[in-house]
């Protein structure tokens, strides 16, 4: 099955596309590279490529479009509208997109989809089933002119999320470090579950049992 969406968006102000292939199985919410549309894995082969377990009933996708080219990389606007843009994304994402999932999804997307897929999964750990990452690049002050403060460190795994793996595991662009401290006067909530690697205890992220291996960056989130 391939259904087509097209909806105004009430936190965008502007309409917003989707493309959905399968009608069963586990949701995959896809996010196209840096600037991409929301027909990208359809026009790349990707779509074709899962197609037997799309078919088969093991999963289905949603294809999202995206709007960097109004946030991350409007680089006429200063680096807090450019998060503010990106955080009425979110709320597209999350207000108006996914109540029409079945089901909580697992977001996925490669280069600056995976940047979408994991902040997500980051921000909104009881929304979403877990991510993957495939070759993303996770460091957001390289799109805020290096800033990594205020609004900016809540949209920064790098950042907001320093005890993540210091090994690099392939499917990121390099190894996770600490970069920054929280905004003065703020603090920090962590969330694991039972049992996680202390290098697991990020926030809001338990990225299981990827510590150290050759894989791509996966993991679970929220509570199990």
């Amino acid at each position: 099955m391939r259904e087509y969406f097209k909806d105004w968006s009430h936190a965008l102000g502007r309409d917003m596309e989707v493309l959905r292939f399968g009608s069963n199985g586990l949701p995959l919410l896809v996010f196209p590279t840096s600037m991409g549309r929301f027909y990208q894995w359809e026009d790349f082969g990707l779509v074709g490529a899962l197609l037997d377990k799309i078919e088969a009933g093991y999963i289905q996708l949603w294809c999202v479009d995206s709007i960097d080219g109004e946030s991350w990389y409007a680089n006429d606007t200063s680096p807090p509208e450019r998060v503010a843009r990106h955080l009425q994304y979110e709320r597209y994402l999350v207000d108006e997109l996914m109540p029409r999932i079945p089901g909580r999804p697992v977001t996925t997307g490669t280069s600056f989809g995976a940047f979408h897929a994991l902040l997500l999964a980051l921000r909104q750990p009881d929304r979403v089933n877990g991510f993957i990452g495939l070759s993303g690049a996770y460091d957001a002050a390289r799109w805020l002119d290096g800033q990594s403060d205020g609004e900016a460190y809540y949209v920064n795994p790098v950042a907001s999320s320093p005890d993540c793996p210091t090994r690099p595991t392939w499917g990121r662009s390099g190894p996770w470090r600490r970069r920054s401290s929280p905004p003065a006067g703020t603090t920090r909530t962590w969330r694991s579950r039972p049992g996680a690697r202390s290098c697991c205890r990020t926030r809001a992220l338990t990225c299981g049992s990827t510590c150290g291996t050759d894989g791509p960056t996966t993991g679970r989130t929220g509570r199990r």
